[in-house]
């Protein structure tokens, strides 16, 4: 089966005319992706701001089926004032990372970065049960 990993990824962008142009533009660039893989998992958590949720996904940048996300971010880095955040957790306690695409720009927006964080984060907890009786 293989390592598993949950993967969250925000995309925002400088203003809502510029989310919907980059909507509009990657459906045109890439229908058959979008129908697939974009339409009914990317959510539009703000005006400015797109989200999306993977579990249980195999996740590397350079290999398989979500090669094609990181097309479409980079893509929105490239044609549009935008900025992406990638969290992962892996399936070993430890096993966290984040990306994003600053790679390679030279006016990355900061301030789009930062708003990022509020739509992404985090959140690890112990379930136990403690229904038994006290000693």
């Amino acid at each position: 089966m293989g390592y598993r990993s949950e993967v969250g990824i925000a995309l925002g962008f400088a203003t809502p005319d510029m989310c919907e142009a980059f909507i509009t533009a990657y459906k045109l660039k890439e229908p058959e992706f979008w129908t697939q893989e974009v339409g009914g998992c990317w959510r539009r958590a703000s005006t400015t701001v797109l989200t999306t949720h993977y579990e249980d996904v195999k996740w590397d940048r350079g290999y398989g089926e979500h090669e094609r996300v990181y097309e479409m971010l980079d893509f929105a880095k490239e044609n549009f004032e935008s900025a992406w955040l990638l969290l992962r957790i892996g399936e070993d306690i430890d096993d966290i990372e984040f990306e994003n695409g600053s790679e390679g720009a030279e006016n990355y927006p900061v301030e789009i970065m930062g708003r990022l964080h509020d739509y992404l984060s985090v959140n690890r907890s112990i379930d136990i049960d403690l229904r038994g009786v006290p000693i």
